[in-house]
């Protein structure tokens, strides 16, 4: 993989719209991350104390360098209201350009 396209993507949930917004701009702001998808009104299944538990929550999208993933799963996790937010990390392969803005914008 070209180093100039090593984009990563954080993918996490929250509980509200509110919330994933905050989060979004705590992070953008701090160039954590070039840019932040948010997609509200999920429904998520899982385990949580022995319980199936059941509810609405909205999944956010980071885009990133892959230099800066770890510090970005890091600042997720202080700044999440979660006891234990659901962070997923990918490495991704881009197109030059989108890999060039979001070098530029983290920077």
């Amino acid at each position: 993989m070209n180093m100039r396209n090593a984009i990563a993507v954080l993918y996490t949930t929250i509980g509200t719209q509110k919330e994933a917004e905050e989060i979004a701009q705590l992070a953008v702001s701090h160039k954590m991350a070039a840019c932040v998808n948010i997609m509200p009104g999920g429904r998520s299944v899982y385990i949580w104390d022995n319980k199936i538990e059941t509810n609405t929550e909205c999944y956010l999208v980071f885009k990133t360098t892959t230099d800066r993933i770890d510090e970005l799963e890091q600042f997720i996790i202080k700044h999440h209201p979660y006891k234990v937010p659901a962070i997923l990390k990918f490495n991704a392969e881009s197109s030059d350009l989108f890999a060039d803005y979001i070098s530029k914008s983290i920077v």
